[in-house]
């Protein structure tokens, strides 16, 4: 568990059959995870930043015994960036849930079903992201006004389409 920490790892192995790592309001980054058994991999609590860059999960001779609620990852109220991690498994059961995120006491999941990538039996997530952007701004869709124009003949004009339309961004192009 870490605890209000600061961790940089470089080919953090945890294994075992419960919650392998705990970032309790840390900071945790890892390049390069590997992991045996069924149990959560990591869980992000109280505001806690976890960044895993590459991985490897691999579920091994008990992933039969994956319970189907239980959650490769877990980010409750908390940052959490997941990108190239992947699993490996033979014949072996597999996580149902890959995500469960909490965000303002609402719990969403990312599940294992046919929109995941495959990575031969297994799964890959290539990009996961899951944060609070306290700005408001994050992934607000422009609002596009209909644009029309009457001419009495047949002429050239121009049309200025983006000059009623709005972005919070104040990028419109």
């Amino acid at each position: 568990m870490f605890d209000e920490q600061k961790v940089w790892a470089w080919q953090l192995n945890p294994e075992g059959f419960t919650t392998k790592i705990t970032n309790n309001g840390g900071q945790l980054w890892v390049l390069g995870l590997k992991t045996e058994k069924e149990g959560t991999i990591i869980e992000t609590t109280a505001g806690g930043q976890t960044e895993v860059l590459g991985g490897l999960i691999y579920p091994a001779s008990r992933g039969d015994l994956i319970p189907s609620q239980q959650p490769a990852f877990i980010n409750d109220e908390s940052q959490l960036t997941i990108a190239g991690v992947g699993e490996s498994r033979y014949n072996v059961g597999s996580y149902n849930i890959l995500v469960e995120e909490t965000r303002n006491g609402v719990t969403e999941t990312l599940l294992n079903d046919s929109n995941i990538l495959r990575r031969g039996q297994g799964f890959e997530i290539p990009l996961y992201t899951g944060f609070e952007d306290s700005s408001g701004n994050l992934n607000q869709a422009p609002v596009a006004v209909n644009d029309s124009l009457t001419i009495d003949s047949i002429e050239s004009i121009v049309i200025d389409v983006l000059s009623n339309d709005s972005d919070r961004d104040g990028l419109l192009d």
